[in-house]
């Protein structure tokens, strides 16, 4: 499907299914008939949804800034992740010096203390660093209790019990375990259930862990683009772009985003209050 929205004037070519692989397949990587890459043309967006999706959801939005970050690395001792310790530290350096951004981190680690900071932070972003799992089609993501242990938790209860009340407008799922590779199935699923709950509207995968070479420029060209007013799909593209050109690097291929079907992949800005209605 391909939809032209105003005011930006850019194509989103948005695939609709129902099935996991087929979401999961590297569409940003499609060539346009001139040979450039979809995925990085500042003219296209792509964007992931489930067809004929009962939104429940409604979200209102009031213009202002600045952006709100809520980070939060998990690292259970049953996975052979990057320390959360070391994930912080590369998170909070690569947006330390960016305005207008507010970050916050939750330091420590247990899906208690981020629905805690969630309440009183009030994010317009949380981004979850850590192992994202898969069974069947089902995607669930492995927060960190205080004893070390993983707290697994599925799409759907992240959905219900953490971001719907959050009122934030995206999630950023990152990470990826040491010596695996990419957990492009795992973040995909984990978001694909996330929208398909209906109780929220954008979720984006980016299956490196924060210390690879691609993560710091990719992250600190999307959340400048965010932060400065952008849309969340051209802040996606500029980021691919930006990575793109690192020499052999083909990252870029893996961030996805995932979004309500017929509706407009991005904030038209970043919103200082915003509320929700639960239907």
């Amino acid at each position: 499907v391909v939809q032209k929205f105003e005011p930006d004037k850019v194509v989103v070519f948005s695939i609709a299914s129902d099935v996991t692989e087929i979401l999961n397949f590297p569409w940003e990587a499609l060539l346009l008939p001139n040979g450039e890459t979809i995925g990085i043309h500042p003219g296209y967006a792509v964007q992931r949804c489930i067809p004929s999706l009962a939104t429940q959801t409604r979200f209102s939005f009031a213009a202002s800034t600045p952006l709100r970050v809520l980070f939060m690395a998990s690292a259970p001792d049953e996975f052979p992740s990057p320390p959360a310790k070391q994930e912080e530290e590369i998170f909070i350096k690569a947006l330390h010096a960016m305005t207008p951004i507010n970050l916050h981190v939750v330091t420590n680690r247990d899906r208690q203390s981020l629905i805690q900071a969630i309440r009183q932070w009030h994010p317009h972003v949380v981004h979850l660093a850590g192992p994202a799992l898969i069974q069947g089609t089902m995607g669930f993501f492995a927060f960190e209790e205080s004893t070390g242990q993983a707290d697994v938790r599925s799409a759907t209860e992240i959905a219900e019990e953490i971001l719907c009340p959050s009122g934030a407008g995206l999630l950023v799922v990152s990470g990826r375990e040491i010596g695996k590779p990419p957990p492009v199935a795992a973040t995909g699923s984990l978001c694909q259930g996330i929208i398909a709950s209906g109780r929220f509207p954008m979720a984006m995968t980016w299956p490196e862990s924060l210390s690879s070479i691609e993560s710091v420029p990719f992250l600190q060209t999307f959340y400048s683009q965010l932060a400065t007013g952008f849309a969340v799909h051209h802040a996606l593209t500029q980021a691919r772009a930006t990575i793109a050109t690192i020499e052999g690097c083909l990252s870029w291929i893996l961030a996805a985003l995932y979004a309500q079907e017929n509706k407009q992949p991005s904030f038209t800005r970043i919103y200082e209050e915003h509320t929700h209605e639960t239907r």
